[in-house]
Protein backbone atom coordinates (compact mmCIF):
# COMPACT_ATOMS: atom_id res chain seq x y z
CA UNK A 1 0.00 0.00 0.00
CA UNK A 2 2.07 3.40 -0.93
CA UNK A 3 -0.79 5.63 0.59
CA UNK A 4 -0.23 6.74 4.01
CA UNK A 5 -2.24 6.55 6.78
CA UNK A 6 -2.40 9.99 7.55
CA UNK A 7 -3.49 10.08 3.70
CA UNK A 8 -6.45 7.72 4.22
CA UNK A 9 -7.78 8.88 7.13
CA UNK A 10 -5.97 12.80 7.69
CA UNK A 11 -8.86 13.80 10.71
CA UNK A 12 -8.12 10.84 13.35
CA UNK A 13 -5.92 7.64 13.84
CA UNK A 14 -6.71 4.84 11.97
CA UNK A 15 -5.37 1.69 13.62
CA UNK A 16 -5.98 -0.61 10.41
CA UNK A 17 -4.01 2.14 8.33
CA UNK A 18 -1.09 2.58 10.43
CA UNK A 19 -0.61 -1.04 11.06
CA UNK A 20 -1.44 -2.18 7.46
CA UNK A 21 1.12 0.81 5.85
CA UNK A 22 3.77 -0.28 8.22
CA UNK A 23 3.36 -3.85 7.59
CA UNK A 24 2.22 -5.45 11.31
CA UNK A 25 -1.12 -6.52 9.67
CA UNK A 26 -1.31 -8.47 6.77
CA UNK A 27 -4.19 -7.88 4.51
CA UNK A 28 -6.42 -10.63 5.43
CA UNK A 29 -6.00 -9.24 9.05
CA UNK A 30 -6.94 -5.89 7.73
CA UNK A 31 -9.95 -6.91 6.53
CA UNK A 32 -10.49 -8.57 9.53
CA UNK A 33 -10.13 -5.56 11.70
CA UNK A 34 -12.17 -3.80 9.43
CA UNK A 35 -15.06 -5.96 9.77
CA UNK A 36 -14.92 -5.70 13.52
CA UNK A 37 -13.83 -1.84 13.52
CA UNK A 38 -16.35 -0.52 10.80
CA UNK A 39 -19.10 0.88 13.10
CA UNK A 40 -16.82 3.19 14.31
CA UNK A 41 -15.33 4.82 11.39
CA UNK A 42 -17.09 6.95 8.91
CA UNK A 43 -18.97 5.25 5.99
CA UNK A 44 -16.35 7.00 3.70
CA UNK A 45 -13.10 5.98 5.36
CA UNK A 46 -14.40 2.73 5.80
CA UNK A 47 -14.80 2.79 1.73
CA UNK A 48 -11.24 4.08 1.02
CA UNK A 49 -10.03 1.34 3.35
CA UNK A 50 -11.82 -1.10 1.61
CA UNK A 51 -10.54 0.26 -1.81
CA UNK A 52 -6.76 0.65 -0.16
CA UNK A 53 -7.28 -2.87 0.79
CA UNK A 54 -8.88 -4.45 -3.16
CA UNK A 55 -5.43 -2.21 -4.43
CA UNK A 56 -2.93 -4.29 -2.34
CA UNK A 57 -4.59 -7.51 -2.80
CA UNK A 58 -4.50 -6.75 -6.84
CA UNK A 59 -0.86 -5.70 -6.39
CA UNK A 60 -0.26 -8.50 -4.52
CA UNK A 61 -1.67 -11.33 -7.17
CA UNK A 62 0.11 -9.23 -9.92
CA UNK A 63 3.58 -9.68 -8.21
CA UNK A 64 2.89 -13.29 -7.70
CA UNK A 65 1.79 -13.75 -11.42
CA UNK A 66 5.04 -12.07 -12.07
CA UNK A 67 7.63 -14.51 -9.76
CA UNK A 68 5.34 -17.50 -10.99
CA UNK A 69 7.32 -19.07 -14.28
Amino acid sequence: MDKTAAHLYPNRMCLICIDFARGALKLQEARRALGEMRVGLPPEHAREVEVALDEAEREAREAAAQQTP
